[in-house]
């Protein structure tokens, strides 16, 4: 059985984390198109997707494909569990700081995901941080 600081379950749970990212921004994207296909459509148990709720939908769906599956799996994912096969390394360098920064991750995304519960609300100015084109300035 391999130790939870070795190279390939490191980069398997990498992978794991961003498949959970993958199935929760699908699920953004598809209440999204919902919305937009449906306007006044009330979703179930909760109502109408307000405007503040549809830009927070799109920020959180953006920051999600973004920094949790477009740069945890191939990055952390895949370089942990191929690139020291291929090397023809044992043992990766500093096993233990691999396998925090892992439990960081996914500590970072539940904190993520945790902001839809929060009474201010997810955040609303899309996935590059700027002020959406409909607010005053």
């Amino acid at each position: 059985m391999k130790s939870w600081t070795h190279h390939r379950s490191v980069g398997f749970g990498y992978l794991v984390l961003a498949a959970i990212a993958v199935i929760v921004g699908t699920l953004l994207s598809s209440i999204m198109r919902l919305h937009l296909t449906w306007p006044n459509w009330p979703l179930p148990l909760h109502g109408p997707i307000l405007p503040e709720e549809y830009l927070a939908l799109v920020t959180m769906h953006g920051t999600l494909m973004l920094f949790f599956v477009l740069t945890v799996a191939p990055q952390s994912g895949f370089s942990n569990l191929i690139l020291p096969a291929q090397i023809g390394a044992h043992h990766m360098a500093f096993p233990r700081l691999n396998a925090l920064s892992l439990w960081i991750t996914a500590a970072s995304l539940a904190t993520l995901l945790a902001a839809f519960f929060v009474p201010g609300g997810a955040p609303i100015s899309g996935w590059t941080a700027y002020p959406p084109f409909s607010a005053r300035l």
